[in-house]
């Protein structure tokens, strides 16, 4: 008992086919969601930098400087 089945290959269709628009949304969606995502990171560390230096300039971590008066003393 042999059966031969036939399996015929056709191209699809043009309605079946993705249009140009749509792979192309298709092939960018993934680069916009990258650099969503990385300029988000960006801005989280300068965010987190510019804390640091506000803390730094307020004056806590700097030391009290003497600066010597006229006569040569230190208050």
């Amino acid at each position: 008992m042999s059966a031969s089945t036939s399996v015929e290959l056709t191209s699809p269709s043009p309605s079946q086919m993705p249009s140009v628009t749509s792979l192309t949304i298709s092939l960018a969606t993934l680069p916009v969601l990258v650099g969503l995502l990385g300029s988000h990171a960006i801005a989280d560390i300068f965010h987190h930098v510019g804390l640091a230096s506000e803390e730094l300039f307020r004056g806590e971590r700097l030391p009290i400087l003497a600066i010597p008066t006229k006569d040569g003393t230190t208050p």
